[in-house]
């Protein structure tokens, strides 16, 4: 498929294009068939803030599409390893009561990249899973995932355009839905044009949900980095500023409070 893809109104720059391709489920998920799609893009981020920002429940809600843009509680959390970021969680979704569904979420980070994989689950299931009533083999759990890896900056000195040769991470997510009870032999008959559309419409949502959460984190880190002395030199190499403009613009909610009152004094003065 092409590079750039535009599904349901949602537009990305992907490296690779999508994959897609479709398998017979095993032991442990659902009996039939499913479609499995995976892409990659380009994080300026480095590694360790894109997993730490997919790991937090309080900004789950930001790019997974279970939570359908609502809090979710994490109701149990059990620490397997030396990070913050390796763990296994169970997460309610804010209307989990009326949908029984819960989150199992499993994550884990090291210097040399990291993984988040998630998947939806019945509450009354869960709880047989936690009792160790039954073999966890026979559990039916059809998981997502993130891939992350980190990119190190190249020591040649080049001034291409390529994204990939400096400092970030790359993001990969995998992503399945289930399209049959059953086994089908003419796979085109599941490949067609609504579970297609469906899976990259998922795909690419959540991969640009992502992508927007960690900018915008990155612009609220920017706008703490100011300080008054670097406001003050700012204005005063503006030699022509329509004052009654500017005055409105210095009191956007934005703005730090400590900069909003020196252009206010400087304006006033």
């Amino acid at each position: 498929m092409s590079n750039q893809m535009k599904f349901t109104q949602k537009t990305l720059n992907v490296i690779g294009g999508i994959r897609l391709s479709i398998r017979e489920t095993g032991i442990g998920e659902p009996n039939g068939m499913v479609i499995v799609a995976a892409s990659t893009i380009w994080l300026p981020q480095p590694s360790d803030k894109v997993i730490e920002f997919l790991t937090d429940p309080i900004k789950r809600p930001q790019w997974d599409v279970l939570s359908d843009g609502d809090p979710v509680n994490e109701i149990v959390h059990i620490s397997n390893g030396l990070y913050p970021e390796n763990f296994t969680s169970i997460i309610r979704p804010f209307d989990s009561n009326e949908t029984g569904m819960v989150i199992l979420h499993e994550s884990f980070t090291s210097p040399f990249g990291s993984y988040l994989v998630y998947a939806p689950m019945d509450t009354a299931l869960m709880n047989v899973a936690i009792s160790g009533e039954e073999d966890l083999t026979l559990l039916e759990i059809l998981p997502c995932g993130f891939v992350v890896s980190p990119i190190c900056p190249s020591n040649e000195g080049n001034n291409n355009n390529n994204n990939t040769s400096g400092a970030g991470s790359l993001l990969t997510l995998a992503y399945q839905i289930f399209v049959a009870d059953h086994y089908e032999e003419n796979v085109n008959n599941l490949l067609n044009a609504q579970n297609v559309d469906t899976i990259v419409s998922l795909l690419t949502t959540t991969l640009k949900s992502v992508k927007d959460g960690l900018d915008q984190e990155k612009g609220f880190v920017a706008l703490e980095k100011y300080y008054v002395k670097d406001a003050y030199q700012g204005l005063m190499q503006k030699s022509s500023v329509n004052r009654s403009s500017f005055g409105d613009d210095a009191w956007y909610k934005t703005i730090l409070l400590k900069m909003s009152l020196l252009a206010w004094r400087l304006l006033h003065n």
